[in-house]
């Protein structure tokens, strides 16, 4: 008899604590539910129904991580019935976007209703929660248009000083070039006209040459003629 009592009092014990967690949380008083539902936990730590509530304790007082893993734990056991896991995936989810996993509170969500599909708290989270997804997505393709179009901006105001610089360059280089083409063209008519300068000269020498030749010659043959005269004057 003895042995057939503990275990019953341990029960009493077990249901009064029970009673006294959902007293503190009706008063809202979600510490001391944490509180009395670990003392529970220490007899009946598979407890799906202990899990569920552990996890709605911790959810209340922001701990969301201890929070996630009782309502996963319950989610898996196999003792929790497909009412209570229906609820479990259902704050699991809500625990997801509390971690701002929103990527990761759709899964859950999702088989919540593949449980209860009339589950419309379900259903408009799972709206709510792509809805916030799709706006994080357009937000994060404005920001690297945003940040696209500040890098063009900066490589436009740097480029075109680097591009006159090359122009001018490019310019000094040609006209550089193109002076040096006409000295070389100068140069050329230059000798040219020296070598025209030259044989003109050369020309004028010849011509003076042959003019002096000729006047030589003609002084030869007044020469001759007045030595004919005088001679032909003698035999006169």
């Amino acid at each position: 008899l003895l042995f057939m009592g503990v275990p019953i009092l341990a029960s009493m014990r077990t249901e009064w604590e029970y009673s006294q967690a959902i007293r503190c949380a009706q008063d809202e008083q979600w510490a001391d539910v944490q509180h009395r539902l670990s003392n529970l936990m220490v007899d009946d730590s598979d407890n799906p129904e202990l899990l569920y509530d552990s996890g709605v304790a911790a959810y209340r007082v922001k701990e969301y991580q201890k929070a996630e893993a009782y309502f996963h734990q319950t989610t898996r056991n196999e003792r929790a019935t497909s009412a209570l896991k229906e609820k479990a995936y259902f704050n699991l989810g809500n625990t997801k976007v509390a971690l701002n996993s929103l990527d990761e509170a759709i899964d859950p969500y999702e088989a919540a209703l593949a449980i209860d599909p009339s589950d419309e708290r379900a259903r408009h989270n799972l709206e709510q929660v792509r809805e916030l997804l799709k706006q994080q997505e357009q937000q994060q393709n404005q920001q690297n248009k945003d940040q696209q179009s500040k890098q063009d901006q900066q490589q436009q105001q740097s480029s075109p000083d680097g591009q006159s610089e090359q122009s001018d360059s490019n310019d000094k280089q040609d006209g550089q070039q193109e002076k040096q083409e006409q000295q070389q063209k100068n140069g050329k008519e230059g000798q040219k006209g020296e070598s025209t300068t030259e044989e003109r000269k050369e020309q004028g020498a010849d011509k003076q040459q042959e003019g002096e030749r000729e006047d030589n010659a003609n002084d030869k043959s007044n020469d001759k003629c007045r030595d004919q005269e005088q001679i032909g004057r003698a035999h006169v």
